[in-house]
C-alpha cells in the first residue's frame, strides 16, 4: 500500500508544480490570501490548509497552494485501505485503493486541484472508518456488547467520530449526507437500533457542530447568505419543469468524470449492495453511506441546472470503492481462470488510460503541446475556445501591471464582469490588488474586497466574455470614464490563445448596486453594498 502512495506521489508533486490553476482554484486562491471564518460558497478548512502552506513553505506557488490536496490524497489512499480491510480484507482494501487512484476525479482533481474535496474526503473516510469501529465489533454474548456501550473506549470513538464529522463540515457542507446515511443505516439494521438511543451519536453531533461552529458565525454576521445561497441552487429558476437533458448531461459526465469503465462497475456495486440487504451489514452500510448524495444530486438536475459539477455526488461513489475492491479481490483470487485474465485487462487498461488522462491533458494544459487532433482541435469544431486553456495562468497580465508601474500603485485595483475571471486576474496578481466584480452574482469577492474601501480609486477591468454594451452598462454610474486598452494576448507555446480586452476605468464614483441578497448580507457584515 505505501508503494502505491510513494508512487503515485512525486507523478502528482510534478504535474501540480507545472499547470497553472484552473477557474476554480484561482477563485478559491482569493479565499486563501484572505483568511476568515469562512466564505461565501464554500466552508473555509480547504483554505485555511492552503494559507498555511504558503506561509510555512515561503510564499504561495501553485505547488504550495495544492501541497494540502496531494498530502490529503495520499492519506486517503490509506485511509479507503482500512476501511476495505475492516469490512473485507486486506486484499479488498488494496484493490480498494488502487482503483480509487484509477478514477479520475479523484486521481486527477480532488488529488492534485486547490479545492475543498480533499479536506472532505480524506475527514468523511475518517468518520466512516470510526463509524465501523463503532458498528462492526462481535462480541461473546449481550453482556459482552452492553459492556462494550458503556465502556470509555467506545465513548472515545464516538468523540473522534464527533471530531472528524466536524472537520468534514468544515471542508464541505456535503458532511450532512455522511451523518444521515449513517442514521439510515442505524435505522434500518436492527441491531443497529439500540445506536439511536445512546449517548454516543448525539454527542459526536455536538461536537461536530462545535468544530464547526466558525461556519455559522460567519453566517450570522452575514445574513446566512452562504445557506441561502447552497440551497437555492437546488432550487426552481421559474416555472417548474423538468428536464430529462439535464439528467442524461448529468449522468454522463459522472461517467465521464470516474472513467466509464470504473463507473459502471461501481454502479453495479451499488446495486449488489442494496441487493445483498440488511443480512450483509457491511455492504448494507455502504450503500445507505452511498446512495444519498448520489441519488440527490443527480436527480436535482431534473430541475435545477448545476453545470458541470459532475463531482458534486463523489462522496457517494467514495463509499463503493470498499465492495469495488472486495469483488475484484474476488475475481482474482476464487474465479475461473478467463475472469482472472479479463480482470487483470481491466486493471491494466484503466492504469494506462488513467495515466494518459491525468498527465497527457494536464502537461498539454501548460505547454499546449498537442496541436493535432488535440482538445484544441475539437474544441474549435464547436467554436469554442482549448478547455484545457482553464489551467494556463494569466501571467501576462501581472507583465502589463508591472510594465505600467500599477502593481505598486495603491490607487490602482483590479475589476471583471464575473465571478471567476476574479480568481484568474486576482491570482495573476498574486493578490495584490483587491478585486471589483460588475456582476449581480459576484459570489465572494464581494465579501473580500468591500467596494467602499475602492471609492475614489481607478480600475484596470479585463473581461473574458463581456461584450462593449455590457461593459458600459456595468460601469455606467460607478466609473467617470471608461476607455480601452490594447487587448491582453494570452500566449502559451509561443502561440496567442485568448486576447482579452482591457479597459481604464478612471475614479470609482459609486457603488455597484448587487442584488437584495447580497446587499443585505454585506451591510449586516459592515461592508457596505
Amino acid at each position: 500500500m505505501l508503494r502505491l502512495i510513494f508512487l503515485t506521489l512525486p507523478v502528482r508533486l510534478l504535474i501540480a508544480a507545472v499547470t497553472g490553476l484552473g477557474y476554480g482554484e484561482s477563485y478559491y486562491t482569493l479565499n486563501a490570501l484572505n483568511p476568515q471564518l469562512s466564505y461565501f460558497d464554500q466552508p473555509p478548512l480547504a483554505f485555511w490548509l492552503a494559507s498555511a502552506s504558503g506561509y510555512l513553505c515561503g510564499g504561495l506557488t501553485a505547488l504550495t497552494l495544492r501541497l494540502p490536496s496531494l498530502i490529503c490524497f495520499a492519506v486517503i489512499t490509506y485511509l479507503m485501505f482500512l476501511l476495505g480491510k475492516k469490512l473485507f480484507s486486506a486484499r479488498a482494501g488494496f484493490y480498494a485503493a488502487l482503483l480509487l487512484n484509477l478514477s479520475m476525479v479523484f486521481t486527477g482533481t480532488t488529488a492534485m486541484w486547490l479545492q475543498p474535496d480533499a479536506a472532505l474526503m480524506l475527514f468523511w473516510l475518517a468518520t466512516a472508518l470510526c463509524l465501523t469501529h463503532i458498528f462492526f465489533r462481535e462480541f461473546p454474548d449481550d453482556v459482552a456488547a452492553a459492556r462494550w456501550r458503556r465502556s470509555a473506549a467506545c465513548h472515545g470513538w464516538w468523540v473522534l467520530t464527533g471530531v472528524f464529522l466536524g472537520l468534514t463540515t468544515l471542508s464541505k457542507y456535503h458532511a450532512l449526507f455522511l451523518f444521515a446515511g449513517a442514521g439510515l443505516f442505524a435505522l434500518t439494521t436492527p441491531k443497529m437500533r439500540r445506536w439511536l438511543f445512546h449517548p454516543g451519536p448525539y454527542l459526536a453531533l455536538l461536537i461536530g457542530l462545535l468544530v464547526a461552529s466558525p461556519i455559522f458565525i460567519w453566517n450570522a454576521e452575514n445574513n446566512w447568505v452562504s445557506f441561502l445561497f447552497q440551497s437555492s441552487r437546488a432550487g426552481v429558476s421559474g416555472e417548474f419543469s423538468l428536464h430529462w437533458a439535464w439528467l442524461a448531461q448529468s449522468l454522463g459526465g459522472q461517467a465521464l468524470w470516474l472513467l466509464p469503465w470504473i463507473w459502471l462497475p461501481l454502479m453495479w456495486q451499488l446495486y449488489k449492495c442494496f441487493a445483498a440487504g440488511r443480512a450483509d451489514a457491511a455492504r448494507w452500510f455502504l450503500a445507505c453511506a452511498a446512495i444519498l448524495p448520489i441519488v440527490f444530486f443527480t436527480v436535482v438536475t431534473l430541475w435545477s441546472k448545476l453545470g458541470f459539477h459532475f463531482h458534486w455526488q463523489a462522496p457517494g461513489y467514495l463509499m463503493l470503492f470498499p465492495a469495488l475492491g472486495a469483488a475484484t479481490a474476488a475475481m482474482l483470487d476464487g474465479a475461473a481462470e478467463k475472469i482472472r485474465a479479463w480482470t487483470k485487462r481491466w486493471l491494466w487498461l484503466s492504469g494506462i488510460c488513467c495515466v494518459f488522462f491525468m498527465v497527457i491533458l494536464q502537461l498539454h494544459a501548460a505547454t499546449g503541446f498537442w496541436t493535432w487532433f488535440g482538445p484544441k482541435y475539437w474544441a474549435a469544431k464547436f467554436g469554442e475556445d482549448d478547455p484545457t486553456l482553464e489551467g494556463f495562468d494569466y501571467d501576462a497580465l501581472r507583465e502589463f501591471f508591472i510594465n505600467n508601474n500599477y502593481l505598486d500603485d495603491e490607487r490602482i485595483f483590479l475589476a471583471v464582469t464575473r465571478w471567476y475571471d476574479a480568481g484568474k486576474a486576482g491570482w495573476a496578481l498574486r493578490g495584490k490588488k483587491p478585486v471589483l466584480v460588475l456582476n449581480d452574482d459576484p459570489r465572494n469577492p464581494a465579501f473580500l474586497y468591500p467596494q467602499k474601501e475602492l471609492l475614489g480609486k481607478d480600475a484596470i477591468l479585463m473581461s473574458r466574455y463581456a461584450s462593449e454594451e455590457e461593459i458600459r452598462r456595468v460601469t455606467g454610474g460607478v466609473f467617470a470614464e471608461v476607455r480601452r486598452l490594447p487587448d491582453l494576448e494570452i500566449v502559451r507555446g509561443g502561440v496567442v490563445e485568448l486576447r482579452l480586452p482591457l479597459y481604464y476605468c478612471r475614479e470609482m464614483t459609486g457603488e455597484y448596486q448587487y442584488p437584495d441578497h447580497y446587499r443585505r448580507a454585506l451591510a449586516k457584515a459592515g461592508g457596505g453594498n
